[in-house]
């Protein structure tokens, strides 16, 4: 049998089928995206963590640096055994902190080589561990927008539905539209039963028409099955204008959080120039006897908050640069 005309179903669901394998493929893309997005969520978490623990053993330096200089005050007479006490407090709780920043690092690399496949005895190597860089300052708004607005796989794949859904109400619709077929058939039987008299032996017989149909009345339940399919695919289409809407809006607040990130790293460079340099002045004050044990450990305090808020405020500008490459597709 080859139908002839089918009042159009046969190409509606073609490009069904085509919008449908258009939309899978979109899908596919949308988790490639977030597989990149979630590679450099923790890749840069763990670059942190790798830096988390140099600043803690910076840390752990200067307190054994203090504890000596505190041991050959009190033997010169010019400290008393509780500066060496506070000195060694702090040593222990510099190594305390060491062992959990470097428990967070191996914790931050093992969760990167499980997402990436990496096996658990091979060496990762952070290229960016001891680098300061920063992330470029982001592009024009209305440029990023419309890269989200070309680019998102979201929104393709919500397109390719919606064709989908068109096709397939006129596929449904075309039910009620006439529909002609040619037919064929040749037979070999034992007996033929389109031989009179039958007899016990092998006869063939052939036949060819033309069929065809049309559905006059159903009760209107095509019609109700194309209008529910029509119904869907503006509902869709509704939904499409709301995800365009969130992504414009998730490019703007994206680029703005990446904007503000790299403010701060320059605020928190800042700050930790200036505790460097009172760390060191305190370390002077104390070594000539000029100022007390706690002025100098309130020093390195701040000059260790200060570097990890320099970690923390970079790490934030490249996490904000990747939810911005995620907010416009790329």
């Amino acid at each position: 049998s080859q139908p002839i005309y089918t009042g159009g179903a046969i190409t509606a669901n073609r490009d069904a089928a085509r919008m449908d394998e258009s939309a899978a493929t979109w899908s596919q893309s949308l988790t490639a995206l977030e597989l990149g997005y979630a590679a450099r969520i923790r890749y840069w978490s763990a670059v942190g963590a790798s830096a988390g623990v140099a600043v803690a053993e910076a840390q752990l330096k200067r307190a054994h640096r203090l504890l000596g200089d505190a041991r050959a005050l009190r033997e010169a007479g010019m400290a008393v055994n509780a500066d060496v006490f506070a000195a060694e407090a702090r040593v222990a709780a510099a190594e305390v902190e060491v062992i959990r920043t470097r428990n967070e690092a191996e914790k931050t690399l093992a969760r990167l080589r499980s997402l990436l496949g990496i096996n658990d005895g091979a060496a990762v190597t952070l290229a960016d561990a001891a680098t300061d860089r920063v992330p470029d300052h982001p592009a024009a708004l209305t440029g990023l927008q419309q890269q989200a607005l070309e680019r998102r796989p979201e929104l393709k794949m919500t397109d390719a539905r919606i064709a989908g859904l068109g096709a397939r109400a006129r596929a449904v619709d075309a039910a009620r539209r006439p529909a002609v077929g040619a037919t064929g058939q040749y037979v070999v039987a034992r007996p033929n039963q389109r031989y009179f008299p039958l007899v016990d032996e092998a006869n063939d017989s052939w036949r060819v028409g033309v069929v065809a149909s049309w559905k006059v009345f159903d009760g209107s339940q095509t019609k109700a099955r194309a209008a529910g399919v029509e119904a869907e695919q503006r509902a869709l289409q509704q939904d499409r204008g709301e995800m365009k809407r969130m992504i414009l809006l998730e490019v703007e607040t994206t680029r703005f959080e990446l904007e503000s990130a790299l403010e701060a790293v320059g605020a928190a460079d800042a700050s930790a120039t200036a505790a460097a340099a009172w760390e060191e002045a305190s370390g002077e004050r104390y070594a000539a006897g000029l100022a007390l044990l706690s002025e100098l450990l309130d020093a390195q305090a701040d000059l260790t908050a200060a570097e990890a808020a320099q970690v923390r405020t970079r790490v934030a500008a490249w996490l904000a640069d990747a939810t911005l490459h995620r907010a416009i597709g790329r």
